[in-house]
């Protein structure tokens, strides 16, 4: 029963996602240039199978911009972070962990925290630069250590799951579910920088 409790909690974190931020709908479905806009953009990120499969069906919105591009991958984070942190408390709601675990998953709920916040800054240092029509001063520096710190702060969390003691069902899946949390913030990441290069830098 554990164990199916387990994998219902992490498929329902990761179905979630891709249901939360309002993807393209059936009447304005994603055309072939828009999702190869993402597909190559997607190229400069560490992990761009994850980075185009977690953007493809918000490309009806991209489009072929590199702003919203950005926005959105740092928007799609900030669910999947809201959602991964929702599932740790889950798993600590089971009861049953050994004392190393159970400590281990509280600092990381903690640090989720910690890193949700931080993803939540730089998503409204990014708002209202994305607001149609609108084209305010970007703090492009802020923003892009908010999301580094959240991303820093992740990695920080995957890694306490690396020592003794910590090879059962619900540490293997909260780790592996970290490691998406922190692949989609890396590449947002790549993505912000790779839109700021672009934007304010100048030959």
């Amino acid at each position: 029963m554990e164990g199916y409790l387990v994998r219902t909690l992490l498929a329902f974190a990761i179905l979630s996602l891709f249901n939360h931020i309002n993807p393209c709908t059936a009447t304005l479905l994603p055309n072939e240039p828009n999702t190869d806009f993402i597909r190559t953009s997607c190229k400069v990120t560490l992990h761009p199978i994850l980075c185009y499969n977690s953007l493809k069906d918000y490309a009806c919105k991209i489009q072929t911009d590199p702003k919203l591009l950005a926005y959105t991958a740092v928007n799609v984070t900030l669910e999947f972070t809201k959602q991964s942190l929702a599932t740790v408390k889950r798993f600590q709601e089971i009861g049953g962990l050994n004392p190393v675990l159970a400590s281990t998953m509280e600092a990381c709920a903690n640090e989720l925290t910690v890193a949700m916040d931080d993803i939540q800054n730089s998503k409204e240092g990014l708002e209202d630069h994305v607001t149609e029509g609108s084209e305010p001063k970007l703090d492009m520096g802020n923003t892009q250590a908010w999301l580094n710190a959240g991303l820093a702060i992740e990695q920080k969390c995957f890694d306490s799951f690396a020592v003794d003691h910590l090879d059962g069902k619900v540490e293997t899946l909260t780790r592996r579910n970290i490691m998406i949390v922190a692949h989609l913030t890396s590449n947002a990441v790549q993505l912000l920088n790779h839109y700021a290069l672009s934007k304010f830098t100048y030959p």
